[in-house]
């Protein structure tokens, strides 16, 4: 019984694992890095500029925007600064970076409520909104990502 477990456990792993490994390449990975890179000088020069000293109450306030930002352009492809998006483009009622940024607070929040008393609230009204932004905007990708096809990264 034991080695049978073991053999599912084996197959479902490389289930898993076919489907997971063309996102660990080579070039994914230094992908990731060259845009957390731009992310973090981004951060310096616009951000915190000739500032001597930076001090946060809490480490997450500048890491969580700091990996969405990485996130939204190895992942998505979007580009985006510290300061972009200030402006909504036309079409839309969030920014790709408030979308990201609520989407990704709120995963729990959203998987264990149902839809119908999210908008009962402002909070939950926010929150699925953002699910559809965020979805809008990843339609929006579509085109751009399949014109692109293996070349890799456009940015």
């Amino acid at each position: 019984m034991a080695r049978i477990l073991s053999l599912l456990n084996m197959n479902e792993w490389k289930r898993y694992r076919k489907v997971s490994a063309p996102a660990f390449t080579e070039a994914n990975n230094k992908l990731v890095w060259t845009e957390s890179i731009r992310v973090m000088e981004d951060l310096f020069q616009t951000v915190w500029g000739d500032r001597k000293e930076i001090m946060y109450d809490d480490a997450l306030y500048m890491t969580v925007p700091a990996t969405l930002l990485v996130i939204g352009a190895a992942g998505f492809g979007r580009c985006i600064r510290w300061n972009d998006e200030l402006v909504l483009p036309a079409g839309h009622k969030m920014t790709f970076k408030d979308a990201l940024s609520t989407v990704s607070r709120a995963a729990i929040f959203k998987a264990s409520i149902p839809n119908w008393m999210m908008h009962l609230t402002k909070r939950g009204r926010n929150i699925l909104q953002a699910y559809e932004e965020l979805e809008t905007y990843m339609m929006e990708m579509i085109p751009v990502s399949s014109s692109i096809g293996n070349k890799g990264h456009s940015a």
